[in-house]
């Protein structure tokens, strides 16, 4: 700030360059390439116009403009020019950057003015003034993404979340053969696990989310150990991604998840296509050494096709709760299901049906050769392990 001579009775004008798309880019080169380009082409203009100024990068990878606004001075002059001479440079730069996306070159400016009253003050007023500029450009969805993304931060780095457990029952015997911990979260915005996963997978965050919770997970088998339904099974959820993290086998081997592997289920869930199932297949079949068995999720929705069931062979196969849904009254539904059963049964895997709400529902599952079931007929999930009666569960 030195340099422009700041006195009192100055007009300071903040001129605030968002660029936009850059974060699509993940070419560290071509990332500075842009940033680059925005300081000189905002350099260049303040010199053609004979403006006193500094241009600087900002921590959020944007540039800011810190000018001496000239006596009579027109508001909005400076900025106008400048998003003139972005267009022109950033198309160049686009033509030596072929592959770049039209989106990564989007940009918006913003500008805010004050006048010096106080040389003490200055650092203070700037800073509100960068403030002010920022949310100007950037708009507000992008502040309630930046809001999301740091309160992300913090459910992660104080582990803010915890599991509910829903009964998974063997209805001939009228018993609870497992439960299924399904995460949420402690921050009223992140409750449910939609919005956790959604917002970590934009983020790029699903590696260090799925490190706590299977931490937490770890905690949760050893109470499952030490309660009354000790010799029941816990169903994880994995997200594929995680197979890909290189800390997810050192921690399922080493972690306190390990110590009672036999219990846990890995239940991979459909929220991204599986691509290499070559590797998949090896990084199973040492975890199964350890102990894990393996259980494909909601088979017949999304990415859980039998692509899936050949390459894993899984012990358990969960059917979607979309075939589930008034199954009574679907005889289409109720072949696929028996089919699929007595195919299980062949490989020796457990089928088990999601998504139960009614009597009707369970007892044609019944019929096509389903005896394991999950869902709010039964019970909702809930933060301890619930006990049912037999009574409970047959009806």
């Amino acid at each position: 700030m030195d340099e422009l001579a700041i006195r009192d009775g100055v007009t300071l004008s903040l001129i605030y360059v968002h660029l936009a798309g850059i974060h699509e880019i993940q070419d560290a080169s071509r990332h500075a390439s842009i940033i680059d380009v925005a300081q000189k082409t905002a350099g260049s203009l303040l010199r053609a116009q004979g403006f006193e100024g500094l241009v600087r990068p900002t921590s959020a990878d944007d540039v800011m403009v810190i000018m001496k606004a000239p006596a009579g001075y027109v508001a909005g002059t400076f900025p106008r020019a400048l998003e003139v001479e972005l267009r022109r440079s950033l198309d160049g730069l686009a033509q030596i950057l072929p592959h770049t996306h039209e989106r990564a070159l989007a940009y918006c400016v913003s500008e805010e003015t004050i006048v010096i009253d106080s040389l003490s003050m200055v650092p203070h007023r700037l800073a509100r003034l960068l403030k002010a500029t920022q949310m100007r450009a950037w708009g507000t969805e992008t502040v309630s993404r930046m809001k999301e993304g740091a309160l992300l931060n913090r459910a992660i780095s104080s582990q803010a979340f915890q599991f509910h457990f829903q009964p998974i029952v063997d209805v001939r015997a009228g018993s609870v053969i497992a439960y299924e911990a399904l995460c949420r979260g402690t921050l009223p915005e992140f409750r449910f696990p939609d919005k956790i996963f959604s917002t970590a997978e934009e983020f790029d965050r699903v590696w260090d989310l799925g490190h706590v919770l299977r931490n937490v997970a770890g905690e949760a088998s050893s109470d499952l150990h030490n309660s009354a339904q000790r010799g029941c099974k816990m169903f994880l959820n994995i997200h594929p991604r995680d197979i890909a993290d290189p800390s997810f086998e050192r921690q399922m081997i080493d972690g306190p998840i390990a110590e009672h592997a036999s219990s846990i289920v890995l239940e991979l869930t459909e929220r991204a296509a599986i691509v290499d199932y070559r590797n998949l297949r090896q990084l199973l079949s040492r975890l199964r050494n350890r102990g894990y068995r393996v259980a494909i999720d909601d088979l017949g929705s999304g990415y859980a096709g039998l692509t899936a069931l050949a390459e894993i062979e899984p012990e358990f196969i969960k059917f979607d709760m979309g075939l589930v849904r008034d199954l009574h009254r679907r005889p289409v539904k109720q072949r696929l299901i028996e089919r699929i059963s007595g195919f299980a049964n062949e490989m020796n895997a457990t089928t088990i049906s999601e998504g139960v709400e009614t009597a009707e529902e369970r007892d044609a599952l019944l019929c096509c050769g389903s005896t394991i079931m999950q869902g709010y007929f039964f019970a909702k999930p809930a933060p301890e392990f619930v006990t049912l009666r037999p009574g409970d569960v047959v009806g």
